[in-house]
């Protein structure tokens, strides 16, 4: 039987009972010291026949033939064939391979000599075992298809995917590159404390943490940005930190609560001549360091060689948009983002809506390389006020393919002029997620002693790391993301069957009103309501269950983003909402509760509420909606990853892994469904 067919728990004992089978032979399965000197197997695989090869790696496979046993063995330089001629071993060396598998780890000596299939081969002359693994290596041909796993247990994900191989190598460079270029301009790379007294930096909720010895309580750094303007002020002018920062805020497909950040100063220039410095840098990135002349961002080609424009936000707007923010009064500019279904608080100034507007209408059409510059002062309190713009600081950042890639700034050194940005930040309306820096003293105590003027910038590896692999999902360039620990294995939770406490129909529409605030959003809940009443009358289940389920399952999405579903599922405990309705809602979003669907209402939650995501966007391409869509049509654009790409195919995999039934057939009665919706009826008329 093979390996990959039996429980894990046999694959071990099996393997327990080589290792001593091994060391009654009288080898050490796990030696400390190695017998040849090894050369990488990339070296070996550029030598010719009848020259010597001495390797080190891990065997990925052995298949036998007679009297001879081929095997393939890897390094992190590549792969070359082995050759175990009956022949050349002693018994003894026959019997130590036969207790042998793929995953060991091995050392061979031997002659390179070509098969009759042209394949480089080392003819085995001597060999040890360097290393013997106890559990099997992943099916490469099936891979690792559960993302879940893949971010958990990553030496898996390496081990056998060439691609997460390659970001990392990636990422490795673009980090190398970046110091090389720095420290060729004559700047010097620091350390910052990761524990600080006050956080700063940056508009971000902070770890707290206790330091015992002092006890007294420190946060986690949100960034370096203090702790180097200190050493600008002490005469390290030209100075950068490539730091772990840590906020604890949400998590998306870019965002996450631990993350990589170099943040640089340079004394002497302004915006301008940061720009000049960081255009240089991302052109040395692209073409000295990884030989790339353009870029693809999602599914579009950006050439990097050409003019890089410089563009001032609200010149952008106006040629975009036809809008020149600064003529408008802000009630104007209210009505106008409320035409465009652009969401604000209250207490917006009129320099957010400025940035509001920008960022949501414009931002994603700036394909070729741009420098958006000069924005609003309320946007930007460690900029430094625009020389000729009032209510405006000179700042920029660098968007490509749509996508932001660097932020920076002409950089406050008037330390009076800091304090007043401080005190007005502190009472600035901020969204969710954020949380004012607190008033750092001993900094403004350095300020006035003393900056030159200077230039600033920040950029996120992880950002870097995905623009230059076009792959734009955070945990895919963090080697270790965070996870939440997985609960222990145990028979699966009992999930109480009874639906007392079911809220009515109207009840749950007020609530959708009520907390749901964005209409798309509460059009999304009503198509998953819809499509999972009609399952429950197919399969006779609980009509009203299934209907509200479907209704509520983002409830807090709108007003909690970061917490949800916990924060909706506290609610249903505290109104005595059935247990079935909870289960599902938290198997939705298993990726932050760990929850898995049990239920066949949950399965078909899960099963829907990606997939009504993608058809909803196909249908507002065709004219005619969903009208006259095809399941076969719709299984081709959820292949097509060009095609609405913030939505993961991953997440989509899992969904359909837990559908009871066809995919075709779910697909078709979905796509019927929102035929009959009336809310649906125009949506081919819908503004893309």
């Amino acid at each position: 039987m093979d390996d990959s067919t039996q429980p894990i728990e046999i694959i071990r004992s099996e393997k327990l009972k080589k290792i001593a089978a091994i060391r009654d032979l009288g080898y050490n399965p796990y030696p400390a010291v190695l017998e040849f000197k090894i050369t990488p197997i990339s070296t070996a695989t550029q030598s010719t026949d009848g020259e010597s090869a001495h390797v080190a790696g891990r065997l990925t496979s052995i298949r036998g033939h007679g009297g001879i046993k081929f095997a393939d063995i890897a390094d992190e330089t590549g792969t070359i064939q082995l050759a175990f001629k009956d022949d050349i071993l002693s018994p003894t060396q026959r019997e130590l391979l036969g207790l042998m598998d793929p995953a060991d780890f091995v050392e061979v000596s031997g002659e390179l000599f070509t098969t009759k299939a042209g394949e480089l081969t080392i003819k085995v002359t001597a060999f040890n075992l360097l290393s013997k693994a106890i559990r099997p290596l992943p099916d490469n041909h099936e891979g690792i298809k559960d993302k879940e796993v893949r971010y958990r247990k990553r030496y898996l994900d390496l081990m056998i995917n060439p691609e997460t191989r390659r970001i990392f190598s990636i990422r490795h460079k673009i980090v190398k590159g970046i110091r090389t270029f720095l420290d060729e301009k004559g700047l010097t790379e620091v350390e910052t404390p990761v524990l600080q007294p006050l956080y700063g930096g940056a508009n971000a909720k902070p770890f707290t943490t206790h330091i015992n010895a002092l006890d007294t309580d420190a946060y986690l750094r949100i960034a370096s940005e203090l702790y180097l303007k200190r050493l600008v002020v002490g005469g390290i002018e030209g100075v950068y930190d490539i730091a772990k920062d840590f906020r604890n805020e949400g998590i998306d497909q870019t965002h996450y609560p631990e993350f990589s950040m170099l943040e640089t100063y340079i004394p002497y220039i302004d915006y301008h001549g940061m720009m000049d410095v960081m255009e240089e840098m991302m052109r040395y990135l692209a073409f000295d360091v990884l030989d790339m002349n353009s870029v693809t961002v999602h599914d579009t080609q950006v050439n990097l060689k050409g003019v890089w424009k410089r563009v001032v936000m609200t010149d952008l707007i106006q040629q975009k948009l036809n809008l020149d923010p600064l003529t408008k009064t802000q009630k104007e500019l209210e009505v106008f983002a409320r035409e465009n279904h652009l969401e604000f608080a209250n207490t917006i100034t009129k320099g957010e809506l400025i940035f509001l507007i920008f960022d949501k209408l414009c931002a994603d059409s700036l394909i070729d390389p741009t420098w958006v510059i000069d924005y609003p002062q309320e946007m930007s309190p460690l900029s430094k006020q625009h020389r000729e713009k009032e209510g405006f600081v000179e700042r920029f950042e660098l968007y490509i393919g749509g996508v932001e890639i660097m932020d920076g700034w002409s950089e406050i050194n008037d330390p009076i002029e800091q304090r007043a940005r401080f005190e007005a930040e502190a009472y600035r309306n901020l969204g969710d997620g954020e949380q004012a820096q607190p008033i750092d003293e001993d900094f403004l105590e350095a300020m006035e002693h003393g900056l030159p003027p200077f230039a600033g910038i920040g950029t996120g590896i992880e950002r870097l790391t995905m623009f230059f692999t076009n792959n734009w999902s955070i945990q895919e360039v963090i080697l270790f993301p965070f996870k939440k620990p997985l609960p222990k294995d145990e028979p699966k939770t009992q999930i109480n069957e009874n639906i007392d406490g079911l809220p009515s129909r109207d009840k749950a529409h007020e609530l959708l009103t009520k907390h749901v605030t964005d209409d798309y959003q509460r059009l999304h809940a009503k198509m998953i309501a819809a499509v999972l009443e009609n399952y429950a009358i197919k399969n006779g289940e609980n009509i009203d269950l299934w209907y509200l389920t479907g209704l509520l399952h983002d409830l807090d999405y709108t007003e909690y983003p970061v917490e949800h579903p916990q924060k909706e599922c506290d609610w249903f405990v505290e109104w005595n909402y059935p247990q079935q309705l909870i289960h599902a809602i938290e198997a939705h979003a298993h990726e932050r509760t760990n929850v898995k669907p049990q239920t066949t209402l949950a399965k078909m939650l899960v099963a829907t509420d990606e997939i009504a995501g993608v058809m909803y966007a196909y249908a507002k391409l065709r004219p005619e909606g969903f009208v006259g869509m095809k399941p076969s049509s719709f299984k081709k654009k959820l292949k097509d990853k060009s095609f609405a790409p913030n939505i993961s195919r991953e997440d989509i995999e899992y969904a359909l892994s837990h559908l009871e039934g066809d995919e075709s057939d779910h697909f078709a009665l979905m796509i019927e469904v929102f035929c009959s919706m009336p809310e649906l009826k125009s949506v081919h008329a819908e503004k893309i």
